[in-house]
């Protein structure tokens, strides 16, 4: 009877072994990449995320944030209405783990309302209000792909450019 059981221990140990040798079981698996590499990547998913959308056209083309003219319109078309003075700040963050690798590009206005007309001292007046676009976008797994759009979620006040509804 207990050659029995150690047979069987036996036969448990040497399967378990072997699951762990062909990396069955192991939900960290390292997905291989020959695509381009992480900085490579984060340029080409910054400039995939800004033509994702027009209203993406006034932010800063790289990292980083600086003052900028953020168009507004009436009933949903574009029209001579005086943009808005603001703040536009782009950045990244990187998902890349070894599931989905993956960069998350945020891009975040922000304004006083109502307008700071030119030439008026509007640091204290006006509410400051915020609209952010976060793309996130997919890494390709060979040379030669582009990186594709996963998702757009938008938060914070309506922005200004976008068709009201």
């Amino acid at each position: 009877m207990c050659g029995d059981m150690r047979a069987v221990k036996a036969a448990a140990v040497l399967a378990v072994a072997a699951l762990a040798v062909a990396g069955c079981g192991d939900s960290h698996k390292k997905v291989a990449h020959s695509g381009p590499s992480r900085a490579a990547f984060l340029r080409r998913a910054l400039q995939v995320a800004r033509a994702s959308n027009s209203e993406l056209a006034n932010f800063p083309p790289g990292y980083g944030h600086g003052e900028c003219s953020i168009p507004r319109t009436l009933g949903g078309i574009h029209a001579s209405v005086a943009p808005l003075r603001g703040t536009c700040r782009t950045r990244w963050e990187t998902a890349i783990d070894s599931h989905e690798p993956k960069a998350v590009v945020i891009f975040t206005e922000r304004w006083r309302w109502p307008p700071c007309l030119p030439g008026e001292d509007c640091v204290a007046g006006g509410r400051l209000l915020r609209h952010t676009w976060t793309v996130t976008v997919e890494r390709p797994v060979a040379a030669g792909q582009r990186p594709s759009i996963l998702a757009t979620h938008q938060t914070g006040a309506q922005a200004p450019q976008a068709p009201k509804p």
